[in-house]
Parts: structure tokens; sequence; C-alpha cells
């Protein structure tokens, strides 16, 4: 909950705070706030997943966003920038749907798929295809394509690797700095140093 008061008027506002960690089950309401336009469009996304429904954002803009189902569907949501709450108002919307399930969703894209499933990576990095899709379908009964999927585990991969590499750099900068640091006494005092699979050894 975020409390904000407007001076000019001595009115205190409450407002409810969406946190990163609702993005596993996302509830919208009006007043609620996002911290930024792209944690909204995250849940978005999360929500059109989870409810196997077809959510499009027409308006993609930075202070303002605006999102709806398929046509004929009354579900809508409009959100824009609050000076009040420093962040991404909800203003309307209506949560019912009157369409149907979908089995083929747009928002699953590969970027989606890659960000879902980084740490499965992570812990395999030899999974295969095969394993990838199984898991997919049972965790959200989807069938991705099998290009879709490659281009997940690509951009996965990629993230590993990057996030690995940068770990590995600041053992290094932190092992030069304890030698910088102690340099009469390096030798009784305990130094690292990194190996290629990121670990820390004391020599």
């Amino acid at each position: 909950m975020v409390l904000n008061s407007d001076a000019e008027n001595n009115v205190t506002f409450n407002f409810k705070s969406f946190k990163h960690e609702d993005l596993d089950n996302p509830v919208f309401k009006v007043g609620m706030i996002f911290e930024s336009v792209e944690l909204l469009r995250k849940a978005i996304t999360e929500y059109s997943m989870k409810h196997r429904v077809d959510i499009k954002m027409p308006r993609n803009e930075k202070k303002r966003l605006r999102a709806i189902c398929e046509k004929g569907c009354p579900w809508n949501l409009y959100a824009s920038d609050d000076r009040r709450a420093h962040g991404m108002m909800i203003k309307t919307f209506c949560g019912e749907h009157n369409c149907h399930k979908k089995w083929v969703l747009k928002r699953c894209t590969s970027n989606w798929l890659a960000d879902k499933y980084l740490e499965s990576f992570r812990a395999d990095k030899k999974m295969t295809l095969g394993n990838f899709a199984r898991i997919g379908q049972q965790e959200w009964n989807l069938t991705p394509a099998r290009t879709k999927l490659a281009r997940a585990r690509r951009i996965a991969m990629k993230r590993v690797m990057c996030d690995e590499a940068e770990q590995y750099k600041l053992m290094w900068d932190y092992a030069q700095e304890l030698r910088r640091t102690n340099p009469a006494n390096h030798k009784t005092t305990a130094t690292y140093n990194c190996n290629k699979a990121g670990e820390v050894n004391s020599i």
C-alpha cells in the first residue's frame, strides 16, 4: 500500500502497489499502481498466458497503456502515469470475459519462454528441445513450434553465459582488490583464485 498526500487539499490517498511477486497470479483493480509501464506489460502478458486469453496492447506508450481482449469481449484495461502515486495507475478496468480460451497465444514468444525457463537452463545447460517442449506442455499446456523453442533456448543460454562471465569477472576483480589492499602480507592472508567453474578457492 502506498500512502501519498495532496498538500494543497490535505487529502491522503491510499494506493495498492503491484509487486514483482504478484506476477505469479496477476489481479487487476482500479487504482492499482505499477512502478513502471514495463511491469504492467509483464503483468498483462502473464495474465494472458495464465488465463489463455488473447490480450492485445494497441496503445503502447511510456506514460499510458490500453489493453483489450478480442473483438466482442468486454475485458479491457487502461492505465496512465499518475503524479500523486509516482507510477502507472489503472484508471479503468473491466475484468469480465465472454470469449473462448485459446490454445495458441501470440504472447507465447521466444523471449517469454526464455525468461520463464532461464533458471532451468542455468541448472541444465544441455537440456534438449524435446525436454524443453515437455516441460512447457506440463506446466502451461503449450505446444510452441520447434523453431520457437530453439530460439528461446538460444536466448536463455546467451543470458546464462553472460551472467556467469560477469560473475567470473567480479571474482577476479575482488581477488585483485584483496592483493592490492594487502601487498605486504598477501602470502599469509587468504587470497582467492577464480576457477572456470566460477568457484572461489582459498590458496
